[in-house]
């Protein structure tokens, strides 16, 4: 009896996660745009990017391609045999899609929604390299399910989760982008004739190809932007050393 009334008094509500298995809350990534020109810019080299889907001039989904084996209808809850934790959310496209977020471009800013800490922070570090210099420090929101649903009753006003303090901003910047070039060094750049940096490196020509692109990044990351701009204070040392390039960086 007391372990039947324990459950039953247990009020404390369960985890939801995503379909990466990310404990579900909503984040907000703003990136205000330095120019009014920026704005364009950003349009065209975001429909460069595969998996970025246009809906209109404005928004985009942040997809990723339908697994063959994981085919759920959009929305649709599945239950997770792990104690304690809810059903398992996953949002799709007709297509089969999984949409790991959302992009929206103003005249004013450059928008990223995602439904966990780690979406936003994969999607933030890809935005950040793609509009460089075009976009401003990005300011970051982030709201609990409990939040959601307060604000929803009505059993208690709560504004939107204040902004991340600008020491914790920088540094999940630079884990991001940590990450995402880790990656990057074995993945195929078209700027090094569609290999990766780490398989370029093991000729002369393309060793001088991964220096250009190097120096361009990194250029790119610090040029008009503030000392307080975590692109402009990442420190890029490691990308050359990890490629042996160090004595090629200056």
């Amino acid at each position: 009896m007391d372990d039947a009334l324990a459950s039953a008094l247990d009020q404390s509500p369960p985890t939801i996660l995503n379909s990466d298995g990310d404990e579900v809350v909503f984040c907000r990534v703003r990136f205000p745009l330095r120019s009014e020109g920026a704005a364009a810019e950003i349009r065209e080299r975001l429909r460069t990017i595969p998996a970025f889907q246009e809906e209109n001039e404005g928004f985009w989904n942040w997809i990723e391609p339908r697994q063959p084996a994981k085919r759920q209808s959009s929305g649709k809850l599945a239950s997770r045999a792990v104690p304690h934790q809810g059903p398992s959310v996953r949002v799709t496209l007709d297509t089969g899609d999984t949409v790991l977020g959302t992009i929206e471009l103003t005249g004013k800013a450059l928008v990223l929604e995602a439904n966990s800490r780690e979406r936003a922070e994969r999607g933030m570090a890809n935005l950040a390299e793609l509009a460089g210099a075009l976009v401003g420090p990005a300011l970051t929101e982030i709201e609990t399910l409990e939040q959601v649903m307060a604000g929803r009753d009505g059993d208690v006003h709560q504004d939107r989760a204040s902004d991340l303090p600008a020491e914790l901003q920088t540094e999940l910047v630079h884990e991001a982008l940590t990450d995402h070039y880790r990656k990057t060094l074995d993945e195929p750049i078209s700027a090094l004739g569609d290999l990766s940096p780490r398989a370029a490196v093991q000729t002369a020509a393309g060793r001088r190809k991964v220096v250009d692109w190097l120096k361009h990044i990194e250029n790119q990351s610090k040029s008009g932007g503030q000392p307080d701009d975590p692109m402009v204070s990442y420190d890029f040392t490691w990308l050359w050393g990890d490629l042996g390039l160090e004595k090629l960086r200056r």
